[in-house]
């Protein structure tokens, strides 16, 4: 769960802004999101706006709305997801990629 969150955040906000830094405490302010031309919106979707001569209003309302969506769908991720959870921080020891990793205390 904390790596959807993780991904969504890293479709609005810069790497930097969310490492090594826990996901309950990165911030979402759009001071520290990504500009209109790095935000994730889709291959499909950026290729019909390059495409597209739409009025810079109209750019800026579209990538404000993305913005908001990712925003609105981080929060409610955090308020419902139990990421808090010892069960779920316990079940790396089950994932096959990091066994390696886990030492036997």
């Amino acid at each position: 769960m904390t790596r959807l969150v993780k991904r969504y955040l890293g479709y609005i906000l810069p790497a930097r802004a969310i490492a090594n830094i826990p996901v309950r405490e990165v911030s979402l302010g759009q001071e520290h999101q990504l500009k209109n031309e790095d935000l994730f919106i889709g291959a499909e979707a950026r290729a019909f706006l390059e495409k597209e001569e739409l009025p810079s209003v109209t750019m800026t309302k579209i990538y404000q709305t993305v913005r908001d969506f990712y925003v609105e769908a981080i929060r409610k991720m955090l308020k419902a997801f139990p990421l808090d959870s010892p069960l779920l921080q316990d079940l790396d020891t089950l994932d096959p990629a990091s066994r390696l990793d886990l030492s036997p205390e």
